[in-house]
Formats: structure tokens, sequence, C-alpha cells
């Protein structure tokens, strides 16, 4: 009997046990649907290392991040980010950093970007490399060619006032300023140059080498490239050549203001303005100004003036790199003083300086000049770069000045007679190269 009492009594629990278990198994479902959802995350701005520690523990997620490459730096909005990776994303917007997944940790570190930095021609006395021989920026101890680069620092470290005083300490060049209509030619070698800019030939007017008549506030290197290997830039450079290379922006902020001032009434005023344009600093532009004037040379004719406006923009990431520019400028150069001599004596006749001997101050050579430069390279793998130049010059040339002439009588008097002359010619050119640069 009482046997079967308890028999009964535990199968009276086991049928209980047994109705219960499906009720059991549906609350359960029940129960975790009751359980909050993580809140969306939402936070103003704030110094950005308190917004990502907010956020860890809001979300309960480890973030790990460099505390120097967050310092003095304020974290954007967060509205709503309905996970911890969408908040770092949202506090770091525009602040050039990357958020990454490091197992199950976020990490917060500095994002790579790829900037236009200045040339080292600007900024070092010592350049040790050039692109006028090899066309690829190979170093200068890498060429088998004699080549020597003049940077823009030594340049002002000279105290250089014209491309004449530049290539004073250039072994083999030669600089002419005394030519008959004024202006500026230069020899390699004991051989006339016609020169070349930003690597291609240009213009060459009346005798003028080509960028000679560049403002040195422009220039940001200067490559003399000596030998018959010069024939690169064209046949008219049978002993070397030159190759004046303007500046280009970077994205490195500047802002240079010079004043100066010196004999014979001269004076000189040249502004440098350049920076990035984006935040992340892949879009850079440049603003060169320049005035310079004086009022007379020793000889008593018209001072140099040249004026020069050369804006430049330029876009460069990791793979790209483009460069446009202008150059505007107008200079003039004095006619070059002259002597003459008396047979009787064999001595110079006296003449004043500070006036012309002979017709007018304002003689002499003026050059108006509009080139439009551009050059794109693309590093389309490892060991291939493709880049494209191109440049339009036009020159306008204008040629004012009295030529004097002896003429001996029988008794060796000097008779001096005089003619004058205008010349005025337009030349323009346009220039394009294409280089495809490779390392097999």
């Amino acid at each position: 009997m009482t046997i079967a009492r308890t028999a009964h009594s535990l199968l009276a629990r086991l049928a209980a046990g047994a109705a219960l278990a499906p009720l059991s198994g549906a609350m359960i479902p029940a129960a975790w649907a009751q359980t909050p959802e993580r809140a969306a995350i939402s936070l103003p701005a704030m110094p950005l290392d308190a917004a990502l520690r907010t956020i860890a523990a809001r979300s309960g997620t480890r973030i790990e991040f460099d505390p120097d490459a967050v310092a003095g730096l304020s974290s954007a909005p967060v509205d709503n980010a309905a996970s911890a990776q969408a908040a770092v994303r949202a506090a770091i917007r525009d602040r050039r950093l990357a958020v990454s997944h490091d197992g199950d940790a976020l990490v917060v570190t500095g994002d790579i970007v790829v900037i236009a930095r200045r040339d080292p021609a600007e900024t070092d006395l010592l350049v040790r490399d050039a692109t006028t021989s090899s066309r690829t920026g190979q170093s200068l101890r890498e060429q088998p060619r004699n080549s020597q680069v003049i940077s823009a620092r030594l340049i002002a470290e000279q105290q250089a006032q014209t491309l004449a005083d530049a290539l004073r300490n250039a072994g083999g060049v030669s600089v002419n300023t005394a030519t008959v209509q004024g202006g500026v030619a230069y020899t390699v070698r004991g051989f006339g140059s016609s020169g070349i800019t930003n690597g291609l030939p240009t213009v060459v007017a009346q005798g003028l080498s080509a960028g000679a008549t560049q403002p040195l506030a422009n220039v940001e290197r200067i490559e003399v490239l000596k030998g018959p290997d010069a024939v690169l830039a064209g046949v008219n450079n049978l002993g070397g050549t030159i190759n004046i290379v303007t500046k280009k922006p970077s994205a490195a902020p500047v802002l240079d203001l010079t004043g100066e001032t010196g004999s014979f009434g001269q004076w000189r005023l040249t502004g440098d303005a350049n920076g990035a344009l984006n935040a992340d600093r892949t879009v850079s532009a440049r603003l060169i100004v320049s005035t310079n004037n004086a009022d007379r040379n020793f000889g008593g004719y018209r001072g140099n003036m040249d004026n020069l406006v050369a804006p430049s923009i330029r876009y460069k990431d990791a793979a790209t790199d483009v460069i446009l520019n202008a150059t505007l400028g107008d200079q003039s150069f004095g006619m070059p003083p002259f002597t003459l001599l008396d047979p009787g004596t064999n001595r110079p006749f006296a003449q004043p300086r500070d006036r012309p001997f002979l017709g007018v101050k304002d003689q002499g050579i003026r050059i108006e000049t509009t080139q439009f430069f551009g050059e794109a390279s693309r590093s389309v793998a490892d060991w291939l770069t493709l880049t494209l130049r191109g440049q339009h010059q036009e020159t306008d040339v204008t040629i004012r000045q009295y030529s004097p002439f002896v003429v001996f009588a029988p008794d060796g008097t000097g008779l001096i007679s005089a003619t004058h002359s205008r010349l005025t010619g337009v030349h323009s050119r346009t220039r394009l190269a294409a280089l495809v640069e490779a390392w097999l």
C-alpha cells in the first residue's frame, strides 16, 4: 500500500513537471526580450581623449589610442551613433585620424596622408639630385654626367641679386650682362647656350638665353649640365645648358616678405605666400609677387626694372602629382654704358656718369613675358611612373637705343654720329614633353 502511494505521488510530480516544462520554455525568451537594449551614443564636442573614454565607458568596448596623436584635438559632435565604431568615426571626423579593429578592441591611429613638401633646394644648401640630365630625379652620385645644382637657399646665402650673381661660382659658365641691347646671355664651356626652363626649351629672342630674365624670387634651383650631353635640351647647347626651375607649391605654410635697397636708387620688394587649401593638405597653392626698380645704372641710362606675379596650384596624393603655374613678367634692362677713346691721347673722352653720353636716358630693352606651365605625374606601379610636361610662353620684346659710330678724320679727330632704332617683336612657343620612368 505504501509502495503504491509512493509510486502514485512520484508519477503525479513527473506529470506536473512535464506540464510546466512547455510554460517554462516559453517564458525564457520573454524574459530575454525584456532586457533593455544598449542605448545609442550621443556626445557634444569635447576634448577628443575625453570623448574616446566616454564612448568606451558607455559601449563597454575597449578603445586604444596614442595620447600624443589626439593631444590638443577636439571631437566632433556625435549624434545617435548605433555602435562604438560609428561613434568613434563621428568623433574623429575631419581630424586626420583613422579607426580600425584589433581583436575585440578599437584602435585610433594617425591617418597616413601623402602631402607636397618643400623642395630641398629651398631649405638646404646642398642638393643631391637633379632632373636636367637624367629626367628621373636621380642623385648626382648616380648620374654619369657632369651636373651642378645651385639651390635657392645658396642663392639667398650669397645675397645674389641677379642670375649673373647666382652663376658666379658655377665652373665653366660665363654670363654676359653687356649685350648690345642690354639683357643677359650665358655660355657654357665657351659655347653659347639657349638654356631651358623647367626642363623645356622656351623662347629665345634677341640674343637672350631662356630663363635669363626670370627674377630670382621665383627660382627654386639652377641646374647646370656641362658637356655634350646637354644636347638633351636641344641642338643649341653644345657646351652645356642651364635649366631654370621655378618654385612649386607645398603643404608647408610659408609667408615671407622682404625689402631691399641699394645704390643708384634701387629698391626691391618681394612677397611669397604658400600653404595648403584643404583639411587633408592634398591641395596647395602659392603666390609670389616681386617688384624691383632702379633710377639709373652707372652709365646714366635707365636702371633695371622687373615686375613679377607667379601664382601656382598643386594637387598631390600617394600616386598623383599635378602642378599648374603661370608667370607674368615685365623686365627692362638699361643700355650698358660704353666708352669712347680719344685717338689723339689714346685715352677715353671725359664723360659724365650721371647722365647718358649720347641720346636720352630711356634706352634699353623691355621684355614682357606670359608663361603657363603644367606637369602631371602618375605612379602606375612601384617600377613605373608616367609624367607629362607642357609649357606655353609668349614674349614681347621692345628695343630702343641710340647706336654710336665713330668716324676718324684724316687729322685723327673723332667724329661721332648716332642712329636711333626701335624694334618690337612677339615670340610665341608651345612645348609638350612626355616621359615614362621605369625601373626594371
